[in-house]
């Protein structure tokens, strides 16, 4: 079983997520007041940044 962590993202990715679930690395940002989450990237750690 996967251990989900999350981190904000600094510089150009600022307003955005890392969640980190093992391997994979998705890049996601979360609108609360429309209860709406919009999902920028997912890929293995070292690519979801190229």
């Amino acid at each position: 079983m996967s251990i989900l962590t999350s981190e904000r993202l600094k510089g150009e990715g600022d307003g955005f997520l890392r969640i980190r679930a093992g391997k994979l690395s998705i890049i996601a940002e979360f609108d609360f007041e429309l209860r709406r989450v919009y999902i920028e990237a997912v890929d293995w750690r070292g690519n979801v940044y190229k």
